[in-house]
């Protein structure tokens, strides 16, 4: 579910891309191998036979990028796989930005044509729309008129976020490509994911949220107010994702049934969900929840 979860929503390249290359790597023989194999050899052909815009070929450089530095860091033996994505995903974007700093492209044109790529989206589901975004929601106006307004904002404030988005993306990419690679290989390189309840990083990485969110409510403007913004969305995002191993290591001794009732309520609740998890994660740095749990006999912390 997962899987196809991520190949319906997110850039297909960061997935696709390391498993495609890390089965070549081990040497395929057997047909589920090469099924996957064919699968990432046919998305690469279609892609690069569609028409691209910037965000087009901006996603796909940066999904190459990834998935060399990623394989190269799986092959030098970089065990922990935080930081196997992590590292990967920094090298990316900082051959991303070298990429556009050549070509001549500035943020002002990425993020107007992230903007214009997301806005092209919403009017192909919404033909009403205008067909350029209004500045601001009108105060007395149609319904479509407000809808459009609200869109626009919604837009804008994602397309200065593009960045870490796309660099979220990317490590939820390696990360499962990395655990389905394991699944199909027959040779596997490297040590098996562990499961996600283990999800832990250096507690230093705090300072990263705290900077960042004291210049975001400064109010910095300009290019370290983007950065800040940027690298606060990724801060909290991986807090988030540590609050969810330590909830699911509080659900191991739980009913099933009652993990799947919560879970659901946690699509419906996204938004607070997400919330939830983050300030259980940053709670985590200096209580260290896990090692208060006692966990039920044969199931690992």
């Amino acid at each position: 579910m997962l899987v196809l979860g991520y190949l319906l929503l997110a850039p297909k390249s960061f997935f696709l891309g390391p498993l495609a290359l890390l089965l070549l790597l081990s040497h395929p023989s057997r047909p589920r191998e090469w099924v996957w194999i064919g699968i990432a050899l046919a998305a690469a052909f279609v892609m690069l036979r569609l028409p691209a815009t910037l965000t087009d070929r901006t996603v796909r450089g940066a999904g190459m990028f990834f998935t060399g530095a990623f394989v190269m860091m799986s092959l030098l033996g970089v065990r922990s796989l935080f930081h196997r994505t992590a590292l990967a995903t920094l090298l990316a974007g900082t051959a991303t930005f070298a990429w556009f700093r050549v070509l001549g492209i500035g943020w002002r044109e990425l993020t107007d044509a992230v903007a214009e790529y997301s806005w092209a989206i919403w009017r192909s589901q919404l033909p009403a729309l205008p067909e350029v975004p209004p500045e601001g929601i009108p105060i007395a106006a149609g319904e479509t008129a407000r809808l459009a307004g609200e869109l626009a904002m919604a837009m804008r404030a994602s397309a200065d976020l593009f960045p870490a988005l796309l660099a979220l993306a990317a490590m939820a990419g390696g990360w499962l490509a990395w655990h389905w690679y394991h699944r199909v290989a027959e040779h596997p390189i490297g040590r098996p994911p562990a499961p996600w309840r283990t999800f832990r990083f250096s507690d230093h990485l705090i300072w990263l949220v705290i900077v960042t969110g004291a210049l975001v409510a400064l109010g910095l403007d300009g290019a370290g107010g983007a950065l800040a913004r940027n690298l606060l969305l990724v801060g909290l995002a991986l807090y988030a994702g540590r609050g969810l191993a330590v909830i699911q290591t509080a659900l191991i001794p739980a009913p099933g049934m009652l993990a799947l009732l919560l879970s659901v309520i946690a699509v419906l609740l996204l938004p607070l969900a997400g919330m939830v998890c983050a300030l259980t994660g940053i709670a985590d740095t200096w209580l260290d929840l896990r090692r208060r749990m006692v966990p039920p006999e044969g199931a690992s912390p």
